[in-house]
């Protein structure tokens, strides 16, 4: 296929983006590309699929992608799997009438990705792909979980999604199996929130509670503890 200078601007992106985040288990899918179609060699630190090559291709990343290339907002995310400490994406790189929709799938590990958000305040900085062809995913990546379009959310709706993407980050930096947390882990995680101001924000007890898997009364334990302590220095 021949791509335009636009096409291949938003490769050129997609693949920077990429580099960002691959760690040393990463596999990258890419469907209906090949090495004449896209310069894939720049793609490095993981192993490179065509999803043309049946024999080849894991049947769960062809259905990933089927989801992706499904989904009326062109990007389908999978959320972090914290007990295996990877990231799954999904997204369209572009489509046109005189050619097939191209899909990329991207399993890696957490390490890199998490570096980089803590380097990055505003996840749209990191995500450097806001054109007709890739949708944003900074602002998508938490409206897939609810299938609800950015427009669609109140002010308060967004405030909240942004509580819920701190948590998150702050919970996966810390890079251990939520099985395995102990209740220092989840008291360390509770102070860091605090410091941060997390707890000023409606629902975000019930959302901490959730993200450490303990119940409410056991974060409102920690935060009293824990200012206590502070307010005896």
């Amino acid at each position: 296929m021949d791509l335009t200078i636009e096409q291949n601007t938003y490769y050129q992106n997609l693949v920077e983006f990429i580099s960002m985040i691959q760690g040393k288990n990463s596999d990258v899918v890419l469907s209906n590309l090949s090495e004449h179609d896209f310069p894939i060699e720049f793609i490095r630190n993981g192993s490179i699929l065509d999803a043309r090559k049946k024999d080849s291709t894991p049947d769960f990343v062809k259905i990933r992608i089927d989801q992706a290339t499904a989904t009326p907002n062109k990007q389908y995310h999978e959320q972090f799997n914290l007990k295996h400490k990877t990231l799954n994406i999904s997204v369209v790189i572009f489509e046109a009438a005189d050619t097939p929709k191209v899909a990329l799938s991207i399993i890696t590990d957490v390490t890199p990705f998490i570096t980089a958000l803590r380097a990055n305040a505003n996840l749209a900085k990191l995500y450097q792909l806001n054109t007709d062809a890739i949708d944003n995913l900074s602002s998508d990546i938490s409206m897939a979980r609810r299938g609800q379009a950015d427009s669609d959310l109140s002010f308060s709706e967004k405030i909240h999604e942004m509580v819920r993407e701190k948590i998150d980050q702050i919970v996966l930096s810390y890079g251990i199996d939520q099985e395995n947390f102990k209740a220092q882990d989840r008291r360390n995680i509770v102070s860091q929130l605090l410091d941060e101001g997390v707890f000023n924000m409606k629902y975000s007890v019930i959302d901490v509670a959730k993200a450490l898997e303990v119940s409410e009364p056991t974060i409102y334990r920690y935060i009293q503890e824990l200012k206590g302590g502070k307010s005896a220095f």
